[in-house]
Parts: C-alpha cells; sequence; structure tokens
C-alpha cells in the first residue's frame, strides 16, 4: 500500500528554505545592527568621561531585550524604529540613593550627550529614559537606570526558599510610579537582565 503522506523530508527542506527567508527579511540589516552598536557604546564612554557626574559609580551599560537575544525585528517600514533597550548600571547602593536621584542622574547625563550630538533631549518615560535617533537610523534607545542588587534579591528568594542560582546580576532599577521612588530604601522593583 502506498502512503498518502508527502515526502517528509521534501517538507522540512521547504519549510527551512520559508523559515531562512522570513528570518532574512525580519532581521535587521548589518548596517543597523552596527550602528545600535555604536550608539550604546558611545553613551557609555560619554557616561563614564571624567567630566560626568556620574562616573564615580563607574556605569556600566549593556544591551538588554530583544538586541541582546539577538532578536531583533526589523520595523515594517522605513516611517517605524525599533527599540534598543540598554541598562545604565551605576555601581551604587540602594542604602544611599533614591530611585528618583538616580533617575535624574542618568537622565542629565543623556541629555548632556543629546545635546553636543543636536539630538532631541530624551524622553522620561516610566522606567526609562528614551533617546531618539535620526529617522535614516531607525532606531530610539530606552536606557534604563540600574544599580547592582544581588543581596537583597538573594535574601529575599532564600527567605522564600527559592532558587537563588542566578541572582548575582539582579538589579535594582527606577519606576516613576513606584510608592517609595524618592525615598531612600531596599524596596525597589527589580529585574534580571543578564
Amino acid at each position: 500500500m502506498a502512503s498518502i503522506l508527502p515526502n517528509h523530508k521534501s517538507i522540512t527542506s521547504t519549510a527551512e528554505r520559508v523559515l531562512e527567508q522570513l528570518a532574512l527579511k525580519l532581521d535587521i540589516s548589518d548596517t543597523h545592527y552596527e550602528a545600535a552598536e555604536r550608539s550604546y557604546q558611545s553613551v557609555g564612554t560619554w557616561l563614564n568621561r571624567l567630566e560626568s557626574g556620574i562616573a564615580q559609580y563607574r556605569p556600566s551599560i549593556y544591551s538588554q531585550g530583544s538586541f541582546r537575544l539577538g532578536t531583533v525585528i526589523r520595523p515594517p517600514s522605513d516611517e517605524d524604529v525599533f527599540d534598543l533597550d540598554i541598562v545604565c548600571e551605576l555601581n551604587c547602593t540602594k542604602d544611599l540613593i533614591t530611585q528618583k536621584w538616580l533617575k535624574d542622574a542618568v537622565g542629565a547625563e543623556l541629555g548632556a550627550d543629546a545635546k553636543r550630538h543636536n539630538m532631541q533631549a530624551p524622553e522620561p518615560e516610566q522606567y526609562c529614559w528614551t533617546m531618539h535617533y535620526a529617522d535614516s537610523a531607525q532606531f530610539q534607545m530606552d536606557v534604563l537606570p540600574a544599580v547592582p542588587d544581588a543581596t537583597y534579591q538573594r535574601l529575599l528568594l532564600e527567605a522564600r526558599k527559592l532558587d537563588a542560582t542566578w541572582v548575582q546580576t539582579a538589579i535594582g532599577l527606577t519606576n516613576t510610579s513606584h510608592p517609595l521612588y524618592t525615598v531612600i530604601c531596599r524596596d525597589w522593583p527589580a529585574s534580571n537582565p543578564r
């Protein structure tokens, strides 16, 4: 009796070809990727310059989200942009600063960087600052101010008898809607984009 099922090898081969073509259409160009990477590295250099108001906290800049995972999707049209999500982690403790201070300090430096490049001032969002780049760049950068938060998150996880395997890279982040946004405390929103 002849099989009524199609040849699975040809389905797999066809599906693979279609998926490869789709991936090529969805992926951003190497030029856009390199421009975005240069931009966030440039921000890191700016934040760490001697004259920076936050240089003493040794700002660490790293990508998060789709850019970090390599899953950035090309904007649907030339008028649209993709988001480059980065973290600006200051080597500082939540016991000494407020979320508001952190957000304002990072925002002031990003504003100075935008001004020197004749860019629009960064826009404050609930968690981050959004920097808009030239239309030809086709991206905007969302900069999330953060501080290391491993110690506090470890205490919370262990108190609940939860796994703390990845806690070393936990961060405390800013949230303008947080009830303790202007108060020095340990209770900050937390994440772990690494």
